[in-house]
């Protein structure tokens, strides 16, 4: 059994029996007003701090979210860009996109502004994105990327690349490690899966992040989680 499966695997468990505080640095849910998150979308709130910066979606961008979980971002990131298919959520787990469909649709009720044709579900995963080349303006992953071994990582990144448009962002909230992690808690399959045991360090990250690809880095650091990064990326720019 590969990793990637036992990840899998678990995500399927947890999307039928949330657990509540599952991520290791989980975070409240960005308040936005006229916003209401429903509360079994917040118990699956399976992420770490946030990829939705309101100041950076004035323009009603086309955003791309990698690993939708309960939907809690997806929905946030509707609130911005409230047309249909502004948003594409995929998840490789059945389950889950099940559980965040449910999820949305009280959003729905919840939310007049919101009607569910503002996301589009989609099955996939991060190494073949559902989408064509240079189609969206924003990739964003929260708590997901730090599950890949470090090839996989760079492949999921360079995935990334393919699709952003000119002058696109990818924003990415991640667990990082202050020391590498010991190569015995990194084959522990259920703790990667937890986001606990696969954290690059920052360096080697960002290494990989400009490898693939990705240029113009602008860093922002996470002051509530100190064991957590966001990194808003700005790709394929023109430099003169």
């Amino acid at each position: 059994m590969t990793y990637l499966k036992s990840a899998a695997e678990f995500y399927s468990q947890v999307a039928q029996t949330p657990e509540v505080g599952l991520c290791c640095v989980q975070s409240t849910a960005l308040q936005l007003p006229g916003l209401v998150v429903p509360a079994a979308m917040q118990e699956m709130n399976y992420g770490c701090g946030t990829t939705v910066h309101p100041t950076e979606l004035s323009a009603q961008p086309t955003v791309l979210y990698v690993g939708v979980g309960g939907g809690l971002e997806a929905l946030q990131f509707a609130y911005f860009s409230r047309r249909a298919g502004a948003v594409i959520a995929v998840d490789p787990v059945g389950a889950m996109r099940e559980a965040a469909a449910r999820n949305l649709a009280l959003g729905a009720q919840e939310n007049p502004w919101f009607d569910p044709s503002f996301v589009t579900l989609k099955e996939g995963d991060a190494f073949a994105l559902p989408v064509a080349d240079g189609s969206v303006d924003l990739v964003a992953q929260n708590c997901l990327f730090n599950i890949f071994e470090p090839a996989d990582l760079s492949r999921a990144l360079q995935e990334t690349f393919r699709v952003l448009k000119p002058g696109g962002r990818l924003v990415m909230s991640d667990p990082i490690a202050t020391r590498p992690i010991p190569e015995h808690l990194q084959q522990d399959e259920r703790l990667r899966a937890m986001c606990l045991s696969g954290a690059l360090t920052y360096e080697q990250y960002i290494q990989r992040i400009i490898k693939a690809g990705l240029a113009k880095l602008k860093l922002e650091l996470d002051a509530l989680t100190v064991c957590s990064i966001n990194t808003t990326i700005s790709s394929r720019s023109i430099c003169c």
